[in-house]
């Protein structure tokens, strides 16, 4: 078996110092070379079979070529596409993202960040809210942080997406059909992204003229589907007789679809329903739902980019992304 090849044999072949080669293999760096150079050198690594001693270059580099990616719950399709969308960039950047889950729990996140801080990752990625003055310490420490869909009081680069014009338009697509009657059913938990639907909720129902008060209004510590079945049950309990429901999620939408179907009661006949993120299967229901499409892949290659701007030295702006507000058929005109 021959000796395997080194960086100095990729750049004698390449006819140039074995520091431009180097450059020119990374990703992050290569900008800093000619096309030429780096075309030239890349095709005498192919040549040559090199792979990097990554060990070595992190050793030379103080970089591990790796990148923290922190989710509430792995399993979570939103947290899904959040991740392919940062693997996709960091892989084209030659990073390796590893991704951990905290359950949406405050020490279980603590306990995660720590491990992957002393595996000395070279950046984190947080889509989380548990312990928002801990990633400040990291980036202060000299990791650099980036958050992604979620917005917490801290002044580092942030990515999400303006769920507020989201929710406006539901309301405004649900007074064009002649609904007056409208409730709200979301969560009530610490992350902004319940928050801010909710918020919005009432400021625009108020902007419109119409009853934003704790009448039309069910609030719920969690966001799963059980939990909207409960929440509209209850409104329905203390005398609410809403003519459509905008839900703060997708799987709260189900919820309130399921509790019309035990009432015998249909949608939108009786009830028009609006969820938001627009999860994959959505447009399989029946009815298929309409929903706001929250772009949470481009919100985790846009975090990703960010990141890769900061160790390239570039001090990047927090990003709000559009959202489309999808029309299907669980929405329709009031019956009365």
């Amino acid at each position: 078996m021959g000796r395997k090849a080194t960086l100095r044999d990729v750049a004698t072949l390449a006819g140039v110092h074995y520091g431009t080669a180097s450059r020119a293999l990374r990703e992050d760096t290569a900008h800093l070379v000619s096309p030429e150079t780096v075309e030239r050198v890349r095709s005498a690594a192919t040549k040559l079979r090199y792979t990097p001693d990554l060990i070595a270059q992190s050793l030379r580099t103080n970089r591990t070529s790796t990148v923290g990616v922190v989710v509430p719950d792995i399993a979570n399709p939103i947290a899904a596409a959040l991740t392919r969308g940062v693997q996709d960039v960091l892989r084209g950047a030659g990073y390796v993202g590893l991704v951990v889950s905290t359950d949406a729990n405050q020490a279980h996140e603590r306990s995660e960040i720590a491990a992957l801080v002393s595996r000395q990752v070279d950046g984190l990625i947080v889509a989380s809210t548990k312990t928002p003055s801990l990633y400040s310490e990291i980036a202060a420490s000299g990791t650099p942080v980036v958050l992604a869909n979620r917005r917490v009081e801290t002044d580092l680069p942030t990515v999400t997406a303006s769920v507020g014009d989201g929710i406006e338009q539901a309301i405004d697509h649900l007074l064009s059909l002649g609904h007056r009657e409208i409730a709200y059913i979301g969560a009530a938990g610490d992350a902004n992204t319940g928050l801010d639907r909710h918020v919005a909720f009432e400021r625009v129902m108020r902007a419109r003229g119409l009853d934003s008060s704790d009448r039309a209004v069910r609030l719920s510590p969690g966001y799963g589907q059980h939990d909207g079945a409960e929440l509209f049950e209850r409104l329905l309990e203390e005398g609410g007789r809403p003519t459509a429901v905008i839900a703060g999620n997708d799987m709260m939408a189900v919820g309130v679809l399921s509790v019309l179907r035990r009432m015998d009661m249909s949608c939108p006949e009786d009830v028009s329903i609006i969820g938001c993120n627009d999860l994959p299967f959505m447009e399989f229901l029946n009815p298929p739902l309409t929903t706001i499409h929250v772009p949470h892949a481009e919100i985790g290659s846009a975090a990703a980019e960010a990141l890769l701007a900061i160790l390239r030295g570039e001090d990047p702006e927090s990003t709000e992304l559009p959202v489309e507000f999808v029309t299907r058929a669980s929405t329709a005109p009031p019956s009365h």
